[in-house]
């Protein structure tokens, strides 16, 4: 057992896990998208220098998408973009937008589109024959082919006052590179599900400073009934993490998938993982899903172990992300499928041994798998305040053995200790210690074994110590 004192002493071990999570995430097949995209006709031929009308067709196949219909980025290569209309809703989900575009040289042009979102997006491409404008390609012209010389486009559409080969209709927009930090804030602040999201965290965080503890499984439920399976799983902070290592510098742009990253980074740094405990979606469907009762205790020496999987797999991710260049993780999240209905044979799997994992073993995803937790694990190491026992504990054990389901309380007697980088904040140990012995302090404090035991000492420590709930005042959501 004495491999599991020190797991890098296996770095072999660990490497291999490593390149196997790469693997997996490089490797999964049909990916669950966001959207999908096709573009009509899909087999199209013409003259070159003649205009061809294209039809571009986005699918949303999420209740609510988090990324605008004009964040759609259109790549045109060998031809020219002539004119494009607007983008128009034909239901609820399916937007749609015509565009004539003239034929450069023989040979093949190409028109690709892409969405990219922390959902996963979609990608489609066309590619179209050019043929010699001095062939005879009459019989081999589509119906949608426009003779070289035409009418002056009709009013609706929009000409493009960009003459490049090749046109990025997201990245040449002016109005998009004259967004102002205010706008983009303004426009990221405007969404529904993201005031939802703000206040769930700023609700999450009094509570906990509060120690209304009983708020807790409320502002689960409603994250994970609006958060989760209303809007379909998105704001997703794993997706961001992901768009924020694609997307550095483009912050304007991306200011949605910054703010959902920067507010659960900022108060990690504060008080430690309350997103984790009080607001992520799948962390409360883990929570609502398991069993006391039926549940398994896992060794302290195992669950430590057990624990640095989820560091391999950050690792991995963010090397899968930075080779590919997407949002890997879309592709085999096994909660999006679940919130969205939407399976592949490899989230089903895997959310099936995710969800028989949660029934009996607490946090199960959170402790041992998620990519997230282990980034913010290594961020509470930085948080301005802690938990520790105070000078009143007693060292009975009772955290440890009754309030943490975490596995986060290890030793025993006077050595026991808490592991911050694996607490979720829950405030079970802080609140119902009968000897209120846990206490939420200032990172810095001297730990208490090591004061000389002196009235001037305890009057200073004392003061550097945090208590929630101070007043002990009845308030609501308050306990005994």
């Amino acid at each position: 057992m004495n491999m599991f004192k020190n797991p890098f002493k296996h770095l072999s071990a660990a490497i291999a896990g490593f390149f196997l999570a790469v693997t997996i995430l490089l490797s999964t097949p049909n990916p669950i998208l966001a959207c999908d995209i096709s573009i009509l006709p899909a087999v199209s031929s013409g003259a070159s220098g003649s205009e061809i009308s294209l039809t571009v067709n986005v699918a949303l196949t999420h209740r609510v998408c988090t990324v605008p219909i004009s964040q759609t980025d259109i790549t045109l290569t060998n031809m020219t973009l002539v004119s494009q209309t607007d983008w128009n809703k034909i239901n609820n989900s399916l937007y749609q937008a015509t565009l004539i575009v003239k034929l450069g040289n023989s040979g093949t042009g190409t028109i690709t589109v892409v969405r990219e979102c922390t959902k996963g997006g979609d990608t489609a491409s066309v590619k179209i024959t050019i043929l010699s404008a001095s062939a005879d390609v009459s019989a081999a012209l589509p119906s949608n082919t426009i003779p070289a010389v035409t009418d002056p486009p009709d009013e609706n559409l929009i000409p493009t006052i960009l003459p490049a080969d090749i046109i990025n209709t997201q990245t040449n927009t002016p109005a998009e590179q004259e967004l102002e930090w205010m706008e983009a804030i303004y426009q990221a602040l405007s969404e529904p599900y993201m005031l939802a999201y703000i206040a769930l965290m700023s609700a999450g965080t009094i509570s906990f400073l509060k120690g209304w503890r009983k708020n807790r499984p409320i502002l689960m439920a409603v994250s994970l009934f609006y958060l989760g399976f209303f809007v379909g799983g998105c704001p997703c902070a794993i997706g961001s993490l992901q768009s924020v290592l694609l997307h550095t510098g483009e912050m304007k742009i991306y200011m949605v998938q910054y703010i959902l990253l920067f507010i659960p980074v900022i108060t990690t740094l504060f008080w430690g993982r309350i997103f984790c405990g009080w607001v992520c979606p799948m962390g409360a469907l883990q929570n609502f899903i398991y069993r006391k009762e039926t549940g398994i205790k896992i060794n302290e020496k195992l669950n430590h172990y057990l624990g640095f999987i989820k560091y391999i797999f950050l690792f991995a991710l963010i090397a899968a992300v930075l080779i590919t260049g997407t949002t890997v993780f879309a592709h085999i999240d096994p909660f999006k499928a679940l919130f969205n209905f939407d399976f592949n044979w490899f989230t089903g799997i895997f959310l099936g041994l995710v969800l028989t994992g949660s029934i009996f073993i607490s946090g199960f995803w959170c402790r041992y798998l998620c990519p997230l937790g282990a980034f913010l694990g290594l961020l509470s190491k930085l948080s301005y305040f802690e938990l520790k026992f105070g000078t009143s504990c007693k060292h009975c054990g009772i955290c440890q053995k009754t309030y943490c389901e975490y596995g986060v309380i290890n030793g025993s007697g006077k050595e026991l200790k808490l592991d911050n980088s694996e607490c979720v904040r829950c405030g079970e140990c802080l609140k119902r210690c009968p000897k209120n012995a846990v206490k939420l302090s200032h990172n810095r404090v001297i730990l208490i074994s090591s004061i000389p035991a002196n009235p001037v000492s305890q009057e200073i420590i004392s003061k550097e110590e945090f208590k929630p709930d101070l007043l002990k005042s009845p308030s609501f959501g308050s306990e005994p």
